[in-house]
This record gives structure tokens, C-alpha cells and sequence, in this order.
């Protein structure tokens, strides 16, 4: 990830984060269900290795409406903000191409996120 020249900003310059990543995810579905466990483990250039791991469960609960539940924890956060910090969660629903989506994360002693999206696929 990141290769290539760096980022410049009139005559200063910065080198950009490089790593190296390797990722896999399995998609696994049976008559209205669907379960996608990932796992991705990262060595930054300049840093420590870490790794990310989730899962996400969604069922259809109409014709085309899909509602999902997302767990994940990523290993990075941890080390800085403690191993609370490196839990996520969120949910989501599908209705045809429009989609709603939100995710929680504590952030230790910086508070917490909670990220919204809204998005339509055409």
C-alpha cells in the first residue's frame, strides 16, 4: 500500500506511509443469510506489524432489504489506546441501492467515534 512518489506541499516533502498487507475473507451464504468472516495482517515500512479481524452476519428481511451486524478488532489501536479501544461495532441496512450504515469504536482515553454513511448505488 502506498507506493510511490511522496506527498509535496510547495518545497517540503513527506515520504508516504508504505506496507505491506495480506488479506483474506470468506463468503459464506445459505438460503437468506450471509456470513463474511476477513482477516488482514499488515507490516508497515516504519512501525509494528499488525492485524485486523471481523466478521460480518446480514440476513435479507424483505425481498431486496438486507439488514447486517459488523464486529471487528484491529490490533493497531490497542497498543496506543488499550485493547478496548480495538473493538468495533456496527450495523447497516440495504434497501435496493440505498444504503444506511454505522459504526462504533471506543478511542480510550480520546472518547469514542461513531461513523455514519449514507450511500445509493446506481
Amino acid at each position: 500500500r502506498h507506493i510511490g512518489p511522496g506527498l509535496r506541499f510547495i518545497s517540503e516533502s513527506a515520504p508516504l506511509p508504505s506496507e505491506l498487507a495480506l488479506s483474506t475473507a470468506y463468503d459464506l451464504r445459505a438460503e437468506d443469510w450471509r456470513l463474511l468472516p476477513a482477516l488482514e495482517a499488515a507490516a508497515p515500512y516504519a512501525g509494528q506489524f499488525y492485524g485486523k479481524l471481523g466478521v460480518e452476519g446480514s440476513r435479507q428481511v424483505a425481498p431486496g432489504t438486507w439488514a447486517s451486524l459488523r464486529l471487528g478488532y484491529n490490533s493497531r489501536s490497542s497498543a496506543d489506546l488499550g485493547p478496548l479501544s480495538a473493538l468495533t461495532a456496527g450495523t447497516g441496512v440495504r434497501v435496493g441501492g440505498f444504503s444506511f450504515d454505522a459504526a462504533f469504536q471506543p478511542m480510550g482515553p480520546l472518547g469514542s467515534a461513531l461513523r455514519i454513511s449514507v450511500g445509493w448505488r446506481f
